[in-house]
């Protein structure tokens, strides 16, 4: 389902907002690195370290943060922008 609305998301930008589109792509991709995280990296923390685990979980949590607040300053506005033309 998510896939799907971030396909729809993009699609608005691509063909109404081309010109600011690269941005959008740029943050939208980061949501792979995310489901790795999620898929691979969690299941392998206990083969780590305590502190490299508590590294790798706060490199996690810092993108995080970035990512999200990159959507909100340039993905939604732009597609709201680019759905509104």
């Amino acid at each position: 389902m998510q896939i799907e609305e971030e396909a729809r998301i993009m699609r608005v930008i691509m063909q109404k907002a081309k010109d600011h589109s690269e941005q959008s792509i740029k943050v939208m991709q980061e949501h792979k690195q995310i489901i790795e995280f999620l898929d691979k990296t969690i299941s392998q923390l206990k083969t780590f370290s305590q502190e490299e685990s508590a590294k790798k979980i706060k490199k996690f949590v810092e993108d995080s943060i970035k990512h999200f607040s990159e959507e909100e300053q340039i993905v939604f506005p732009l597609a709201l922008k680019a759905d509104s033309m």
